[in-house]
């Protein structure tokens, strides 16, 4: 009797069940907000109209897929993907993953600073060469930032930005878009050529980053903890938090996509630069904040 109710007082609460499972997935997901992946997005839409949407939500899937087993590794085997790697591979093919990752990372990198200097341009009006300087200094004081705060209140601090972006990021862009059909209208391609392998590998990238595989175990491992549950429910966890996170960036680029069709597809329009399809989301992620304003009776003088 005594050892049932111990058993029963060391269960988790629901919040220390949910963050080990939330707070990875969550942490890597940052990674698929940038307007690098939106002007994929809009790019093969404006272009390809429908065609891409099935191939789009095929590679969510193997994205799923792919952080679900990185993710299910460390909580089985205590140890992360990168350290299973090194034991099971030779050298020569831990050198090369090892590339990959490297690769994936810079490319990654040099999205987001990009993204973020065309977003300061938006915003503030400050040319593309300060937006991207900003950018690089942020990206080059973040370390220091983290290391003054100490790991937990750095992760902390992040976990709290990371799902302000990340709810402000699919609410904003569902709600803007009430209704929108949730329908593929063909959604297979009809033709392939030059250009339509070069939108799909860009879907592809979008979707699928080698190095977040690694980031992903390596976060699982080191907040797993000490937990009074099985490891295949920990499992069921990490997979629900995955499918949920990914399943809010598909419904995101769904709808950037489906914009991108109706205005510049349908139309016969072409997006030829990345400020086409950076104009075409700032229409699109607007107008959930003038919708809220007409819906509280605000008119345009009282701005003024």
């Amino acid at each position: 009797m005594e050892a049932e109710m111990a058993s029963v007082s060391h269960q988790p609460s629901v919040l220390n069940r949910i963050l080990p499972a939330v707070l990875p997935v969550l942490l890597i997901s940052i990674g698929y907000v940038d307007p690098g992946k939106w002007a994929a997005t809009v790019e093969g839409g404006a272009r390809y109209g429908f065609d891409l949407v099935a191939l789009m939500l095929l590679f969510n899937f193997a994205a799923i897929l792919c952080q679900y087993l990185s993710a299910r590794i460390s909580v089985v085997t205590g140890r992360d993907l990168a350290q299973i790697c090194s034991d099971e591979y030779d050298k020569g093919t831990c050198v090369f993953l090892g590339v990959q990752t490297e690769l994936s990372m810079i490319l990654l990198d040099l999205t987001l600073v990009l993204g973020l200097a065309h977003g300061l341009n938006l915003l503030l009006g400050v040319d593309l060469s300060t937006g991207v300087f900003l950018a690089a200094t942020d990206a080059v004081l973040f370390p220091l930032l983290v290391s003054l705060l100490g790991n937990y209140k750095a992760t902390i601090l992040w976990t709290c930005m990371t799902g302000f972006i990340y709810i402000a990021y699919v609410l904003g862009v569902l709600f803007s878009q009430p209704e929108i059909p949730l329908s593929m209208n063909g959604g297979t391609l009809t033709k392939f050529c030059g250009e339509t392998a070069f939108a799909i590998m860009s879907l592809l990238g979008a979707s699928i980053m080698p190095h977040n595989f690694y980031l992903h175990s390596s976060i699982v491992r080191q907040h797993q903890g000490q937990l009074n549950i099985s490891k295949g429910a920990l499992c069921h966890d990490h997979f629900l938090a995955i499918l949920c996170i990914f399943s809010g960036i598909y419904l995101v680029n769904y709808v950037l996509m489906n914009s991108a069709a109706n205005v510049f597809y349908s139309s016969g329009l072409v997006v030829l630069t990345f400020q086409d399809a950076i104009s075409l989301m700032e229409q699109v992620l607007f107008l959930c904040f003038y919708e809220f304003v007409s819906h509280k009776g605000i008119g345009p003088d009282d701005f003024e």
